[in-house]
């Protein structure tokens, strides 16, 4: 055998050990977002309490229906004063809103329609902050509240409403996005850094999860009556209207 053919034969056998390296370099990131994807899903399944055995390739996120008790409406719960959006807007142009004393989230009601305490807007900011960086953590982190996707709708809403059953007091939902509305833009300048892709932790901020807590200089807080018409407004700028990807694309973050 010539040395030339033997060197040609080396080459083609170095040639195809950088290739198996390849492959298996590919092999182990393609295993590893696998394992992410289908931790997510699982993730998933249990904030929406569906089994663990269901079907990710026969999943439609958008026909689950509630599966706890009926939720409450205004014949079970008459003394709620703001069902709907258009019942706080119309209260807000009202003379009473400027001499009402309601705090600094005025929408927010107990099952008297009463205000809710200053203990509980702390104790609830709290838990938007922990909602909020589940969703850093999922890598579906939005830019605005507008424009967060389907999931992150849900996973958001899933939490609270199990740890703040007063944002079942309303029509829809409008309550709960409304303070997300209000709240997350300073928040979300405050923690999290866009790499192009994904809103990831600020450097200061990597070693946060879920129950990571920050000031309340993160929220935007409307203590005078003056201010109130600011949160009116709030939320209104985009309609948002559910993402209708696949499951792995929404697991995934593509709801930037």
């Amino acid at each position: 055998m010539s040395g030339s053919h033997h060197q040609l034969i080396q080459e083609q056998l170095d040639a195809a050990e950088l290739r198996c390296k390849f492959i298996q370099t590919e092999l182990t990131r393609t295993t590893g977002e696998r394992d992410m994807i289908r931790q997510s899903f699982q993730d998933l399944l249990k904030v929406l309490k569906l089994p663990s055995d269901t079907d990710p390739f026969n999943f439609n996120i958008n026909s689950i229906k509630a599966r706890d008790e009926p939720r409450p409406n205004a014949t079970s719960h008459p003394n709620i004063r703001f069902w709907h959006r258009v019942d706080y807007d119309a209260w807000l142009d009202s003379p009473a809103a400027k001499r009402a004393q309601r705090g600094t989230v005025p929408f927010l009601e107990d099952e008297s329609g009463q205000p809710i305490t200053a203990k509980m807007i702390k104790a609830i900011r709290e838990g938007c902050r922990a909602a909020w960086a589940e969703l850093v953590v999922r890598d579906i982190a939005p830019s605005t509240w507008a424009r967060l996707c389907s999931t992150g709708n849900l996973v958001v809403r899933q939490m609270m409403e199990h740890d703040f059953p007063i944002f079942r007091l309303d029509s829809d939902g409008w309550k709960l996005k409304l303070l997300c509305t209000n709240d997350y833009p300073n928040w979300r300048k405050n923690h999290l850094d866009f790499d192009g892709t994904h809103w990831t932790w600020k450097t200061s901020d990597k070693k946060a999860t879920k129950q990571e807590t920050s000031s309340e200089d993160d929220m935007d807080v409307l203590p005078d009556p003056e201010k109130k018409s600011l949160l009116k407004h709030k939320g209104k700028k985009r309609a948002h209207s559910p993402d209708n990807t696949s499951l792995i694309k929404r697991v995934k973050g593509m709801c930037y």
